[in-house]
């Protein structure tokens, strides 16, 4: 159904409707098509924080800000799990509780362990 709905699209307006016994009263395709284009859309805000957390991470480090650089981490490690990279993100959460640990912040060490 999902393909026909497809094909029909990509024929345009004009093209012959898709015939009723093919569709069983559902609209095909509307909405797996509004899933895809919204996974791409929430997948690309996710690239796009990643590349400004990394930016923003350099300059913690720079700063010697600590508690701005776990934060970081964990936004990281949170954006990495967004996008299915699980070993970056897991990286990133254990980097936030090494720095966490550093601090003495149980209660921030104990929130990105349970990540």
């Amino acid at each position: 159904d999902t393909r026909n709905a497809m094909s029909s699209m990509m024929r345009g307006a004009g093209a012959p409707a898709m015939p009723a016994e093919d569709t069983n009263g559902r609209v095909v395709g509307v909405s797996s098509v509004a899933a895809t284009v919204l996974s791409q859309k929430r997948r690309e805000e996710c690239e796009r924080s990643i590349t400004r957390l990394l930016s923003n991470l350099s300059l913690y480090k720079t700063r010697g800000d600590a508690a701005s650089e776990a934060n970081c981490h964990f936004a990281l490690g949170q954006a990495y799990c967004d996008v299915q990279q699980p070993l970056r993100a897991a990286e990133s959460f254990g980097a936030c509780v090494r720095l966490r640990r550093e601090m003495g912040d149980r209660a921030g060490e104990t929130s990105a362990l349970k990540r």
